[in-house]
């Protein structure tokens, strides 16, 4: 969701500036204004931005994970992360430094900044759609990018997001990773500059020993989880189902003496992965309820989704509600990072002109409808059912070739190239796993994710890991980190029989790793009440002025999408003929997130941001 937006001016544009905030009913509580040096002014918003000025004169919104102190440190407490060493965790953090200011967040990026500098303007935020608005205010145009938007023309997993640092509209770039933007003044003209640490250095490989490294993430991991049940007030639901990923989380919480502290829930819709899971409660003594009823603050997810995937993911899912009490959700989140999603690949083998069609798109020729005045023309029809109606849509060399451009792009950005072996990985790491794993920021900062850690990162790239590049549930580090938390749990079946792991392997792994037996909790810093999710009044406001409004339903998905399609440009007008009838034809009447007909809906919508 909008949580932020950070605005540097020149002082020619105060006054513009402050006509615009005076629209916000909230402005007292929402605006810090930021001194800056040389006659600019610089403005922080968001909600309850006041609250999350800090005592160096910044900002600091979210919380951090300090593994080095064991520390779990919430906005509003006093305690900060530093932008030159970025901490896991989901935050936003700006700091002097001299005459400047820099705007950093979290190490994996999981409250995104994405930014435009142009004339005499600097804006930082995590919604595109705000960014829109503000270039708006000022005069500037919100053009398409052509190639970033002929790129995301492919419905698959890698392009249901920015597969390259240019986002949806012209001037406006996401950063990725590892990124920090200095905002400088002095006597001239305010401007910004992207300082980043490239991939290779960001995750260096520092590792010298195997098993002690990999212990150590996993005594960092359990240490997180226990964290969570001491802080006051909250509610932690433990997420399991029949996979692996999700056993690292479960095992963490039965490594406390009292694991009915938390909550444990499993989705009884999925028969693979209820299976699974079901078995493992009678084996280790815990129990399936229901997640906690929370109060929510309610949310349209129209404006909500708008607000915030808008031009950086398609993924049709948004929440109806913020929580007014705190919760945390444990999952596998962040496994793939190690076990790799698109199997270790060069780019080459992996866009479209090697993979040859829509992913997951299956044509039906029942759901066909021609014009009236086209019945009977049977030579027509026959072509046209050539055409279009194959087991799978064949993706045009134009969008092959833009989506390469934009993943070498996105990677170049980062020190990586495109025809690296495990290119396909990396991207990941810096593209999905930011912007799609991210997207719990619609609801709320607060959810955290264990195994998202630096060392590890390093650990599963180095050459003294022992399965490098695992595919299909094969060994990985992942499976280590289960058996050295709990060979027992991983012997048990998963959802699928390629994961599973014989008694015999088990014990040979856990005799090498040692098993991680006791953790203590970290220090809380700090309270997550005190961490305002969620968009400023003014932000909402400002969405449903352009007629963006209500819940996600069939007809109303489907009217928005429609609509984008009219602004996509005509020159790229060719490759969203295909999207724009499975949206027309075959949008399924239960919106869902997993949907490609929905994710290919809300590439359209997105269109919507363009003057």
């Amino acid at each position: 969701m909008a949580n932020y937006l950070i605005l540097c001016v020149n002082s020619d544009k105060t006054q513009q500036v402050e006509k615009w905030f005076a629209r916000a009913d909230e402005q007292d509580k929402d605006l810090l204004p930021i001194e800056v040096s040389g006659g600019k002014r610089c403005f922080y918003f968001a909600n309850q931005g006041r609250l999350d000025k800090t005592l160096d004169g910044g900002v600091f919104k979210g919380y951090a994970i300090n593994h080095d102190r064991q520390e779990l440190i919430y906005s509003g407490s006093g305690a900060t992360p530093n932008v030159n060493r970025a901490l896991p965790g989901c935050y936003i953090r700006l700091q002097r430094d001299l005459d400047d200011l820099v705007v950093a967040n979290d190490l994996f990026a999981q409250l995104p900044m994405i930014y435009f500098s142009e004339g005499g303007v600097v804006a930082i935020s995590d919604s595109v759609f705000i960014l829109t608005a503000l270039r708006r205010e000022f005069g500037l145009r919100n053009r398409v990018n052509l190639d970033a938007a002929l790129s995301r023309a492919w419905i698959h997993g890698m392009g249901a997001q920015l597969m390259g640092t240019g986002t949806l509209i012209e001037g406006i770039s996401y950063c990725t990773p590892g990124s920090k933007i200095r905002i400088s003044g002095g006597s001239g003209r305010i401007s910004a500059d992207l300082e980043k640490i490239l991939m290779p250095d960001l995750f260096s490989d520092h590792v010298t020993d195997y098993r002690d490294t990999l212990i150590k993430g996993t005594k960092r991991i359990a240490a997180v989880v226990a964290t969570m049940p001491t802080i006051n007030g909250a509610h932690t639901t433990v997420q399991v189902s029949g996979g692996i990923d999700s056993r690292i989380g479960l095992a963490s919480a039965l490594m406390q003496p009292n694991h009915e502290v938390f909550s444990f829930t499993t989705n009884k819709a999925h028969a693979e992965d209820y299976a699974a899971a079901y078995p493992l409660a009678e084996k280790f003594k815990f129990t399936y309820g229901a997640q906690k009823p929370l109060q929510h603050c309610h949310r349209e997810q129209i404006p909500s989704w708008m607000l915030s995937s808008a031009g950086i993911c398609d993924l049709l899912a948004a929440p109806v509600g913020t929580p007014l009490e705190p919760s945390f959700t444990i999952g596998g989140n962040g496994a793939e990072v190690y076990k790799g999603l698109f199997r270790w690949r060069p780019i080459s083998a992996m866009t479209p002109d090697k993979v040859g069609h829509v992913a997951g798109i299956q044509r039906r020729k029942e759901q066909l409808e021609l014009p009236s005045f086209l019945h009977g023309n049977q030579f027509f029809i026959k072509h046209l059912k050539k055409l279009i109606l194959k087991t799978k849509a064949k993706v045009g060399v134009d969008i092959s070739e833009a989506a390469y451009r934009q993943c070498a792009q996105g990677l170049h950005s980062v020190g990586i190239s495109p025809e690296n072996p495990w290119a396909s990985e990396w991207h990941y790491l810096c593209f999905k796993n930011a912007i799609d794993s991210g997207r719990f920021t619609m609801a709320s900062l607060l959810d955290v994710r264990p195994l998202l850690q630096e060392e590890l990162v390093g650990l599963a790239y180095s050459k003294l890991n022992p399965y490098p590049a695992p595919v299909d549930g094969s060994p990985s580090v992942v499976t280590d980190m289960l058996i050295a938390l709990n060979p027992e749990l991983a012997m048990m079946p998963f959802d699928d029989p390629r994961k599973n792991m014989t008694k015999e392997y088990v014990q040979e792994r856990s005799k090498y790793l040692g098993r991680v037996e006791k953790v203590e909790p970290y220090a809380v810093v700090g309270h997550p009440t005190r961490v305002n999710s969620g968009p400023p009044g003014f932000f909402i406001k400002l969405v449903r002025e352009r007629g963006f409004e209500g819940n996600f339903t069939h007809d109303a998905i489907k009217k928005l999408a429609l609509a984008g399609y009219e602004s996509v440009p005509a020159s790229i007008r060719h490759a969203y003929e295909f999207p724009r009838f499975l949206v027309e034809k075959e949008l399924p009447d239960r919106i869902t997130g997993v949907s490609w007909h929905c994710k290919t809906a809300g590439k359209l919508m997105a269109f919507s941001l363009a003057d």
